[in-house]
């Protein structure tokens, strides 16, 4: 999650330089507004799972599976 734009943007080039498509994602954390950066979206949690080893290697080592409702 991100509070700092910077930051959010230099992760974005990463994404779109790997090929995925992406959102952001605005939500609350402890009283400060925060984006998360969603990857996706994906057919079924399977076809994620397939993916996360790359984006994990090639954007963010600590990404993790966030299914919105």
């Amino acid at each position: 999650m991100f509070a700092q734009t910077h930051s959010q943007d230099s992760l974005i080039k990463k994404i779109k330089k790997s090929g995925f498509s992406y959102r952001t994602y605005p939500t609350r954390l402890k009283g400060r507004d925060m984006s998360r950066l969603l990857i996706g979206p994906y057919k079924n949690l399977p076809a994620a799972k397939k993916e996360i080893n790359r984006v994990r290697l090639e954007i963010e080592k600590s990404a993790y599976f966030y299914q919105l409702k």
